[in-house]
């Protein structure tokens, strides 16, 4: 006797089930309209690298876990450039 089982959810949904999160209880905490959460939950749009991070954040869980790809490229924290701090001084300085 075969059972079927059924294919598994697309991470955001299963992280906002697992949370009995709705869909607009998402959208309120991420500031995203429920249609379009909908829409990502689905995969029919991408979420834009802020949106991903608003999402996972209403979530409560890291970026990584529901778009592997937009994490890949998304720096671990602030950056801060500290080449002018090791820059030589230029003769105007003297």
């Amino acid at each position: 006797m075969r059972m079927d089982i059924p294919p598994p959810l697309p991470p955001m949904q299963d992280y906002r089930l697992r949370r009995h999160l709705s869909q607009d209880a998402v959208a309120a905490a991420a500031g995203i309209a429920q249609a379009r959460i909908s829409r990502i939950e689905r995969g029919a749009i991408d979420p834009s690298p802020d949106e991903a991070l608003r999402i996972a954040q209403a979530l409560e869980v890291p970026v990584r876990l529901l778009w592997p790809e937009l994490d890949a490229n998304a720096p671990e924290g602030p950056t801060v450039d500290r080449s002018a701090e090791y820059a030589q001084p230029g003769p105007e300085a003297a």
